[in-house]
């Protein structure tokens, strides 16, 4: 009972925990490409990018740093886009990827100048290692690079492990808990839905260094953006479930070409143009629990359309 009174903590006391350090660093990914590709952080998807004339991104990771030492980075590059929004048949040796992984820091109210940790170019590689990518559809890279972080944040090392044979049982549970949050957003319903967020929420707002204030300030804004009118979701479509975090993690991702990898809550408007608000969640079972619930979250905005 002590366990379950834990999970059902007030989110608002929860963001009383959330803690400020003398040096606050933070990390950062950027990518130059002209190739599709996802790029994942401890086997978290942080970075999907299926464009047509995609070049230049970039993605702040500390939500996928939860201990300092060696992190694990997977570049998983796939056929460029064309401008039909279909895959080129090969990846080719004449295209461009390059990545590199920054550090600053926030010390005493001022930002570092940013410093490169780690520098990635898959022209180098395929001179060095003779690889051939004339031929292949996929290729997958791993590296590491270090980071070391001050903050604690809700960890799912400890969670229940999940498999793949396990997918086809979750299934309905995963969905009715997405549909669920999907209701409480369409019903203008706010605070149950920044309650579901709950430790993804903290988590995102310990790692980027908010202080409870601030964390609070950008939820209420949230929950009143949801109460103040109704407003519809896109449906649940187009998605797979997939484990991420060494089987820790569990979600649906969108498998359609433009959005792929991306997470299913979408809130398409119009702005100048249209655009797309996801709100991303992976979801984690406690040890002494049945029941799923968000560890991880992020934000994302983008056009709607390629």
């Amino acid at each position: 009972s002590c366990a379950q009174n834990s999970r059902e903590q007030n989110l608002n006391n929860m963001l009383s925990e959330l803690k400020k350090y003398d040096k606050e660093p933070l990390y950062q990914i950027k990518i130059e490409s002209n190739l599709s590709y996802s790029i994942l952080v401890n086997d978290i998807p942080v970075i999907n990018n299926y464009e047509f004339e995609a070049y230049y991104s970039g993605n702040n990771i500390n939500n996928c740093i939860f201990k300092s030492g060696i992190q694990n980075l997977k570049i998983d590059i796939s056929p460029k886009i064309n401008i039909e929004g279909l895959f080129e048949e090969f990846i080719g040796n004449n295209k461009i990827f390059k990545l590199t992984v920054e550090q600053t820091s926030w010390v005493n109210g001022s930002l570092e100048d940013p410093k490169i940790i780690l520098s990635y170019d898959l022209k180098d590689k395929i001179n060095s290692d003779s690889l051939d990518l004339s031929y292949l559809k996929s290729f997958v890279d791993i590296i590491d690079f270090q980071a070391t972080i001050p903050y604690k944040i809700k960890s799912w090392e400890e969670s229940k492990l999940f498999k793949e044979q396990d997918i086809e049982r979750l299934l309905p549970m995963v969905i009715s808990f997405y549909e669920n949050m999907k209701r409480k957003y369409e019903n203008q319903q706010g605070e149950m839905y920044a309650k579901i967020l709950g430790k993804g929420y903290f988590n995102i707002s310990q790692s980027n260094y908010l202080t409870p204030d601030e964390a609070r300030s950008k939820l209420q804004k949230q929950i009143d953006f949801i109460n103040k009118k109704q407003r519809s979701l896109a449906p649940l479509e187009n998605y797979e479930l997939r484990l991420f975090g060494n089987g820790k993690l569990i979600g649906l991702k969108r498998k359609d070409t433009y959005n792929k990898g991306e997470g299913v809550i979408r809130r398409y408007y119009k702005k100048g143009s249209e655009k797309v608000k996801v709100d991303d969640i992976l979801l984690h079972m406690p040890l002494d629990s049945d029941e799923f619930e968000i560890i991880w979250y992020s934000g994302l905005v983008k056009a709607a359309n390629p």
